[in-house]
């Protein structure tokens, strides 16, 4: 859907993290997905309805940081996912602002991804982010809390 052409090789060199933090930690990407020299994705999901401009500086942030990391990558995507929809006309008008080809732009409602969840519950990718979802994004949370917690309280491990 996002046009990022991934081939079954690269399923294995595929990494999806939730909650990385860039710029010192000022930025934190809700999900983040890649394959070294393929394809760097963000994703921006908002369970509240917010006001567009509040959204186009937060996605703006992530957009540099994009561009920052252009060169590593074939293609970058920037996602944001929103309980609502929005409509077409403030879709285009955030993307002309954030500065990024209509390919490098999408907008998702929670409806939209059920869908798509729903169209591709075989393909491998699918089933990749599935699992990792169900299993390693809970466990990385939990380890990053307790490297957090560590820190604190300058505990050994």
């Amino acid at each position: 859907k996002i046009n990022i052409g991934i081939q079954k090789k690269d399923l294995k060199l595929t990494d999806i993290e939730t909650q990385v933090p860039y710029n010192s930690g000022k930025s934190i990407i809700d999900l983040q997905c890649s394959v070294p020299n393929k394809f760097l994705i963000f994703l921006e999901s908002k369970i509240v309805t917010t006001k567009l401009e509040v959204i186009f500086k937060q996605l703006n942030k992530y957009r540099k940081i994009l561009d920052q990391n252009r060169t590593e990558y074939e293609k970058i995507r920037l996602i944001y996912v929103n309980k609502y929809p929005i409509s077409k006309s403030q879709k285009i008008t955030l993307r002309k602002r954030l500065k990024l080809k209509e390919s490098e732009f999408y907008f998702f409602s929670w409806e939209d991804l059920l869908n798509l969840i729903q169209a591709s519950k075989q393909k491998p990718l699918t089933k990749l982010f599935n699992n990792y979802i169900g299993d390693s994004m809970f466990n990385k949370k939990i380890i990053k809390e307790r490297e957090f917690i560590n820190k604190i309280f300058n505990w050994k491990k």
